[in-house]
């Protein structure tokens, strides 16, 4: 790779930049007396210099490019006695210099409304969240045709009545649509209900049993439809240094063509800080398909979503875990992060998308200076696609990055990051390398 060519296009980036200099701090929103109430955005530019800006493989001609990418975030809390509200959204324009691919748009982002507390006995949330995610689990997220972005709306309002001081019963509606921005195969609709009953054993334990049915509804394919109802108990313990919960239940499929199921599911999350150091473990088995998949759920923070085939409308029985550490006192200006984990889908009839996918992370980041920050981290992934009926290839990933961060004054923040995107498949037929540079600049607005 000649680094020489994938600096260049960095000149004109940095005289574009200078203007923003000069832009003075914008207050959004004033601080509350006595709360967190806040709303803060940013607005970025990024120049990226790519050798591969198409992902071909090593057998067919790469074309290098500058590709331009311009965007911002908005990102806050509100919260009273009785409502609350957060939202995180990045918007991006990215343009392809070489037109290696379509300019594309991408919002991305999650929000929550809530009203009622404990006390009361009504309560209602609205949850709106957008994510990009794969089509295809064995494709490489580097080309935009090979995604989709997956938009999930969630209204849940809720009844509920205290019968003693210790015990407590909730009904809790639930209406959610999945819509898909490029095919509507997997578009949903999600209609159901849970009768909730909570026994608080302690200060800092609860018992809760539901019992829960749910309707799913696929848009544009019926015979896809199918219903489900789940047993379950669940066991909330929260300590000063760590907190955990563990739910058992069941969960009986009833699609609308074929037999009926029951598959038992699981769901376990341990979270502690001790001395500096932050673990957290979780294990998740739950009934899902092909339209709600992983829910937009991040995946330790994947960048894009591994989640099941868009290809086929199914029932999948989803399977997750990983356990999660950063330990914050190995020297006063440094920090390191070590995660690993799996991802398991089990289709009930097109068991040819069956997939699972491990992967491991580490990362460590040093202080030079209060304006001057390093970064780095490499990522490996391999997804086997473990139905003998699968024609598909296993595929590889290793991803490893180099980030300097300088912050220039309390609203600009320049980076410069390096990466290389490594893929490669059993068949060897889609192979490819990725290098690139890139220059960011972000002005934060508080």
């Amino acid at each position: 790779m000649d680094i020489v060519k994938l600096l260049r296009p960095f000149k004109l980036t940095l005289l574009s930049l200078l203007p923003l200099l000069t832009i003075n701090e914008v207050v959004f929103a004033q601080t509350a007396e006595r709360t967190n109430n806040r709303l803060n955005g940013s607005l970025f530019v990024r120049s990226i210099r790519v050798d591969n800006g198409a992902g071909a493989d090593g057998a067919n001609e790469q074309t290098s490019e500058t590709q331009t990418q311009y965007g911002g975030t908005l990102a806050g809390g509100w919260v009273s006695e009785l409502s609350a509200l957060s939202l995180n959204y990045q918007l991006t324009e990215t343009h392809f210099g070489e037109d290696t691919q379509p300019d594309d748009s991408l919002l991305s982002g999650a929000s929550n409304f809530s009203l009622g507390n404990e006390s009361t006995f009504y309560g209602f949330s609205a949850e709106h969240s957008i994510r990009r995610v794969l089509r295809n689990p064995g494709t490489s997220p580097i080309l935009v045709s090979n995604t989709d972005d997956r938009e999930i709306y969630v209204l849940s309002p809720l009844l509920r009545t205290h019968v003693f001081d210790t015990f407590s019963a909730e009904l809790i509606f639930n209406h959610s649509q999945v819509d898909f921005s490029s095919s509507d195969t997997n578009d949903s609709e999600v209609k159901g209900a849970d009768l909730r009953l909570i026994r608080y054993v302690s200060p800092i334990r609860e018992l809760s049993f539901t019992l829960g049915q749910r309707e799913i509804e696929y848009k544009v394919i019926d015979v896809a439809n199918y219903e489900t109802q789940t047993l379950a108990a669940r066991l909330d313990t929260e300590h000063r240094r760590f907190d955990y919960y563990i739910e058992l239940g069941i969960t009986k499929i009833e699609p609308a063509v074929g037999e009926s199921v029951s598959k038992p599911v699981v769901d376990f999350a341990l979270n502690s800080n001790l001395v500096g150091n932050r673990l957290s473990i979780f294990f998740n088995r739950t009934v899902s398909d092909s339209s709600q998949g992983n829910g937009n759920d991040s995946f330790f923070s994947t960048e894009v979503s591994f989640d099941s085939s868009l290809t086929q409308s199914d029932q999948i029985v989803r399977s997750s875990g990983g356990v999660g550490w950063a330990y914050e006192l190995l020297c006063a200006r440094c920090g390191v992060g070590l995660s690993s984990g799996f991802e398991k889908a089990e289709y009930l009839n097109f068991d040819e998308n069956d997939t699972r996918q491990v992967f491991g992370d580490i990362n460590f980041g040093y202080q030079f200076s209060p304006a001057l920050s390093s970064q780095m981290s490499v990522r490996a992934s391999k997804t086997k696609f473990t139905s003998v009926s699968s024609l598909r290839a296993d595929t590889d990933s290793l991803v490893g990055r180099l980030t300097l961060s300088y912050r220039v004054n309390r609203s600009l923040n320049l980076e410069f990051q390096y990466e290389r995107d490594k893929r490669d498949s059993d068949d060897n037929i889609n192979s490819t390398v990725v290098n690139s540079l890139s220059l960011l600049a972000t002005l934060r607005i508080q």
